[in-house]
């Protein structure tokens, strides 16, 4: 971290430290979505992707039809 981070948490309080370290320790937004692809629900997030990865062909496809056309 750089020096300004460290200046900022010697000036916290002793709570509000504790806090920082907590939110330090959760887990991270790439991280949230790997585990989104595992337990129970986890068809439904593969669903999720493959349907947005399927419209999205069919939109490419469909915008290079109507170019194609002029």
């Amino acid at each position: 971290m750089s020096t300004i981070d460290e200046e900022i948490r010697k000036a916290l309080e002793e709570e509000d430290q504790q806090a920082l370290a907590q939110i330090d320790d959760e887990a991270g937004l790439f991280e949230i979505v790997g585990m989104s692809f595992h337990g129970k629900q986890a068809w439904l997030t593969w669903y999720m992707w493959a349907m947005g990865f399927i419209t999205f062909v069919i939109g490419v496809y469909c915008f290079s039809a109507i170019q194609g056309d002029q």
